[in-house]
């Protein structure tokens, strides 16, 4: 698997971008987070991580001159949770006590290549992804209830990993839920003309379509809301499981 040949790079990777935090006076700037982010970014081409890994470390480690030792393990530990699970979506606590056994190893495996961590890792998402993949799959099939008082936190900086499967199914009905109530909104806001553009029609033309157009209940909508969410994740997930399949055959 190309992965595995490149890990000792990718510590290369996680290791500078640690020391590069600590001698950067100017934050990098926050890439922005979309629900689906995690899934879509969690197995990136290594073709594409290859080329981006020998960029960053020819750059960094040119004028970094700290020693990799385990103060940078732990802090290159910190950067690899947050490119596996950035919205902390898919891993449990239990899961974090498993790979938390390497996070002063990470400079190690520069010299002698050990794989494990990569390895449980994959171990772990080949369970994870699946079963969120059923809970999205069962929660789009309800109506949701959107009297009821809830919250959900967009922030995953301020999230904490969830203890149980139980609570992942929880966190992810409220992400869902979440969504499908903003697609219903751009639905809404399509049936009452609020997203046509000036030059796609005139605007009489505009109003005689609107008073011929039969508009759609609160109901409807949210039908074609979650079925267009559903088709969303379909492709999301279909894509991760054709990326995962051509990794085993690599």
């Amino acid at each position: 698997m190309k992965f595995l040949i490149l890990w000792p790079v990718v510590v290369l990777l996680f290791i500078t971008q640690a020391c590069a935090k600590d001698v950067t006076s100017k934050p990098a700037e926050e890439e922005v987070q979309s629900p689906l982010g995690v899934l879509k970014n969690y197995t990136p081409d290594p073709d594409e991580i290859l080329g981006k890994i020998l960029k960053q470390a020819l750059e960094n480690v040119h004028y970094l001159h700290k020693e990799v030792n385990d103060d940078l393990s732990k802090k290159a530990y910190k950067l690899y949770l947050e490119r596996i699970d950035y919205g902390k979506q898919f891993l449990l606590e239990s899961d974090l006590k498993k790979l938390g056994k390497y996070e002063d190893k990470f400079d190690d495996a520069l010299d002698n290549g050990d794989l494990s961590v990569v390895r449980l890792t994959q171990s772990i998402m080949a369970e994870r992804i699946p079963l969120v993949e059923k809970y999205v799959e069962e929660i789009l099939k309800k109506d949701f209830d959107y009297t009821k008082k809830e919250s959900y936190e967009t922030d995953a900086k301020k999230r904490d990993y969830v203890d149980s499967e139980k609570e992942l199914k929880e966190r992810w009905h409220k992400l869902v839920k979440l969504e499908v109530l903003i697609q219903y909104f751009e639905l809404k806001d399509e049936q009452d003309g609020l997203n046509d553009k000036k030059e796609d029609i005139k605007k009489d033309e505009k109003k005689v379509a609107k008073k011929k157009e039969k508009k759609k209940s609160f109901k409807e909508l949210m039908v074609d809301s979650r079925k267009k969410v559903a088709k969303r994740y379909h492709r999301v997930f279909r894509r991760l499981k054709e990326e995962r399949k051509q990794d085993r055959l690599d």
